[in-house]
């Protein structure tokens, strides 16, 4: 590694470190079940060059600020490849909706702003995803997303239900603090029970989050007795989900 001449602090960027572990992601999910895709967190490390990476290996743009969004598309991630999520949506909120991108609603501020767009926009068809928030057993609970238990996701999906021309098309959950196997299983098992009971007609997608254990180090390893690895995920959570959608379809 050339490090001289450089000043500290300085960032060290493996880029086919990277892409090795991207491609062994897809390809261990996508074993069980093809059709799924990965969203790079943006917020994460939105280094430009880190980013135009997964453009290039046809990944999507999970972005959570207006500064984000813009980009994305700068970058030349397709509408159809960027997914607003986040609590603290900007004015691209309605760019977003407008121009086909998938927007997921986390709360009352975001419902409100997306069906008064709607209500504007009628000769539009608008698709959103909206964020679920229930307990998993970790003792943590989200303050993001609406709440399953008492309600207000329910409610949150009947008035978007209600408007013409806003269809709900995917689902999506992320918690910290939770890479273990059994909160995953749990995870997994409570995002469909939620397609089952919350909705009446099929989902384009669920967005199950992130928050994983990658391939360690043997030293890292240890200090966390045996962490899952992406097939314990594949086989534990990515099979129940294509399980289920294989049952569907027969």
């Amino acid at each position: 590694m050339l490090t001289a001449g450089l000043k500290t602090p300085y960032y060290v960027f493996y880029a086919d470190q990277f892409i090795e572990n991207y491609h062994e992601l897809e390809d261990t999910f996508k074993a069980v079940y093809p059709y799924y895709r990965i969203a790079y967190s943006f917020k994460t490390n939105y280094t430009p060059a880190v980013c135009g990476i997964v453009k290039e290996l046809g990944g999507y743009a999970e972005v959570v600020s207006d500064m984000e969004y813009q980009l994305a598309r700068r970058l030349g991630f397709p509408d159809d490849r960027i997914l607003y999520n986040g609590p603290g949506k900007g004015k691209m909120l309605e760019e977003c909706l407008l121009s086909g991108g998938h927007l997921h609603i986390d709360n009352r501020l975001d419902l409100m702003r997306t069906i008064s767009l709607a209500k504007r926009n009628r000769g539009q068809n608008f698709k959103v995803a909206v964020r679920v928030n229930f307990d998993i057993g970790n003792e943590l609970h989200s303050r993001f997303g609406f709440d399953l238990e008492n309600g207000d996701f329910k409610k949150a999906v009947d008035m978007l239900d209600r408007e013409p021309n806003i269809s709900v098309n995917g689902i999506h959950f992320h918690i910290s603090r939770a890479r273990g196997l059994e909160a995953w299983k749990t995870r997994a098992d409570k995002l469909l029970a939620v397609v089952g009971s919350c909705f009446s007609y099929p989902l384009e997608y669920i967005d199950i989050g992130s928050g994983m254990f990658g391939d360690l180090e043997p030293e890292l390893k240890e200090q966390f007795r045996d962490p899952p690895t992406y097939k314990d995920y594949a086989d534990t959570v990515i099979r129940k989900i294509a399980d289920h959608y294989r049952g569907a379809e027969q």
